[in-house]
């Protein structure tokens, strides 16, 4: 009696760095920036450094919380659109042949759009206090 060996499924269109990039992103960015946003201001106010500098009816502490912010935000839109085109590519049917990892990887790529959107809405409301709350 043979013995049959499965060799397994490739999924070339889907990485599993991919999956777990676009899991993480949203979580990681959005603790760096909370972290480093409250470190600059609060250097900011402590020792002065560039609060009275102005730059375009800004000052320049505003200037780069902003500039960081769009940042963050920009890469975690790009991990939601990455999971989220995972997601797409990989379809239902996968599931029902018995292919177990398939939905798996289905439910990272959703989980990780899903977990994006979350934490990308958080970075971008920080915008609001940062353009018109005092910094100290």
């Amino acid at each position: 009696m043979a013995v049959q060996t499965v060799e397994p499924r490739e999924y070339q269109s889907v990485s599993l760095r991919q999956l777990w990039f676009s899991l993480g992103t949203g979580a990681v960015l959005w603790s760096v920036h909370l972290v480093a946003s409250y470190a600059i201001v609060g250097l900011a106010c402590e020792r002065g450094l560039l609060l009275h500098v102005v730059w375009q009816g800004m000052s320049v502490v505003r200037w780069v919380l902003l500039i960081f912010t769009l940042v963050a935000a920009a890469l975690v839109l790009y991990a939601t659109v990455l999971a989220y085109a995972n997601w797409r590519h990989l379809s239902p049917a996968e599931e029902t042949n018995g292919d177990q990892p398939a939905g798996r990887f289905r439910f990272m790529a959703l989980t990780g759009a899903l977990l994006n959107v979350l934490f990308l809405v958080s970075i971008l409301l920080s915008i609001g206090p940062t353009l018109f709350l005092p910094l100290c």
